[in-house]
């Protein structure tokens, strides 16, 4: 792996609630989360968000941006926000890149 290129792995979890989440539109007992892994081979870094089906997100939505920005020659950290991806990411659920 060249330095500062970063490997991405994404995929959607269930993660049971303690108790129901209610509100006027309805009632959950789970969350359908996407969780992220970055790793430039010597530090790995993980993070998580839920997408908001009434905002037009999605778990698969989500993870196909994530899976477009792999195509991304030297990805690196200052570069995950500049892709098209990285933007609707970090928009959209809150993806932020941090730095060391």
């Amino acid at each position: 792996m060249s330095a500062g290129s970063l490997v991405l792995e994404a995929q959607e979890q269930s993660w049971p609630l303690d108790k129901p989440f209610r509100i006027a539109r309805g009632s959950r007992t789970e969350a359908r989360v996407v969780v992220v892994t970055v790793s430039d081979g010597q530090n790995t870094g993980r993070g998580e968000a839920v997408p908001i089906a009434r905002y037009g997100q999605s778990a698969a939505s989500v993870l196909a941006q994530i899976e477009s920005m792999k195509s991304e020659k030297s990805l690196d950290r200052q570069q995950i926000p500049r892709t098209v991806a990285g933007r609707r990411c970090t928009q959209r659920v809150g993806l932020r890149v941090m730095g060391p």
